[in-house]
């Protein structure tokens, strides 16, 4: 049933009607009892689970079913198989028997069994493995996907919530591999932040394979789930960074650029001082931000290049000059570092320009401390 509550209040919430009034009442409310009565006209409205004969008899019939339910019928075969074995293990005159709970295992475990014919695995078969047989159940998720969206999903989900050491590396990786390949998005994005999940095993070739085709197609949950899993590879070990981005195309640039801010690294702001230009060009309002960030995090010879950039490329643009130097000086303050040399050269340069002072009489001095 589904219960819902809401306060009643006899008398309208306006002024019309005192504030004082006696009927106003603000303690006591109502709840209402909503019960799906049946309708034997819907396909999608399954009814209870009745079996009849042994117990043995009884689990395995609910698990030959489970294979053509819905997901509300799947659930309750799941509860009314669980009901089955722990009756079975009330009734036993040997505790240490367990003859049924053995027969429902067996036909449990033959049913997800690989099979030429069979694609899918239906997800309710597999909880029921879980809580019945732990062996069974870590055998099923290395067995690798099977080409069904949902249980696929279910597999990489189970894998994101399990420890590294709790499966074969190969098995693990391969298996990950498959699901960042799969035709579907909903798989590749539970692979994604199941690749998260275990930052130890280097896989960011094959996640920057998909930065390209993921902004194609403005798949914003994708992208999301391929950030994380970057940010957790490069956070693990910061020397994958330049090999991936040998194998990066350019429409990716900018995803990249987001996980390198997360990344906070001097690989990171490399990477960001090498394509500022091109970032810029793509989303000129975060060049600030880009800015600060690479002269927090790059090293001397990375604010040089800015510099020069800025010197170079824009030396028709004042205003734009000042504002890549008023970034700067804000990424280096946080970082409580003096100000270049480069720095203090171009704002001496840009200062004679708007003075318009001649050149030869005037020099830039390191500023009084």
């Amino acid at each position: 049933a589904l219960y819902i509550a809401d306060f009643y209040n006899r008398i309208i919430g306006h002024y019309e009607v005192d504030l004082d009034h006696p009927g106003r009442d603000r303690t006591r409310g109502r709840i209402w009892k909503v019960v799906y009565r049946g309708d034997p006209g819907r396909r999608d409205a399954p009814g209870p689970v009745r079996q009849s004969g042994n117990i043995e008899d009884r689990g395995i019939d609910l698990l030959q079913q489970i294979r053509s339910a819905n997901r509300a019928r799947q659930r309750m075969i799941r509860r009314a198989v669980l009901e089955e074995v722990t009756r079975g293990r009330k009734e036993a005159t040997n505790p240490g028997e367990g003859k049924h709970e053995a027969a429902i295992l067996h036909a449990l475990r033959a049913l997800a069994q690989p099979a030429p014919n069979r694609t899918g695995l239906p997800v309710g078969l597999a909880r029921i493995l879980r809580e019945l047989d732990a062996d069974a159940y870590t055998r099923l998720l290395n067995s690798g996907l099977r080409g069904s969206e949902r249980f696929d999903c279910f597999v990489l989900q189970s894998l994101a919530n399990q420890a590294t050491g709790a499966f074969e590396t190969e098995v693990l990786r391969r298996t990950l591999r498959e699901g960042l390949v799969a035709n579907s998005p909903f798989v590749k994005r539970a692979a994604a932040l199941a690749v998260s999940k275990h930052p130890s095993l280097d896989l960011t070739k094959e996640l920057v394979q998909q930065i390209g085709p993921a902004s194609q197609t403005g798949d914003r949950f994708l992208l999301h789930s391929l950030k994380i899993a970057l940010r957790e590879q490069f956070r693990m070990e910061a020397a994958r960074l330049p090999p991936a981005v040998s194998s990066l195309e350019p429409d990716g640039f900018p995803v990249f650029a987001d996980v390198c801010m997360a990344v906070r690294s001097p690989l990171a702001a490399a990477f960001i001082v090498n394509h500022l230009q091109s970032l810029s060009l793509g989303n000129p309002q975060k060049l600030t931000a880009y800015l600060e960030f690479a002269a927090r995090h790059a090293d001397q010879k990375s604010i040089d290049r800015i510099v020069a950039v800025a010197e170079e490329k824009f030396a028709g643009n004042v205003q734009f000059q000042l504002k890549i130097l008023d970034s700067l000086r804000t990424g280096i303050a946080q970082n409580n570092r003096d100000l270049p040399g480069s720095i203090q050269q171009l704002a001496g340069q840009i200062a004679k320009r708007l003075l318009r002072l001649r050149s030869d009489r005037w020099q830039v001095v390191s500023p009084a401390r």
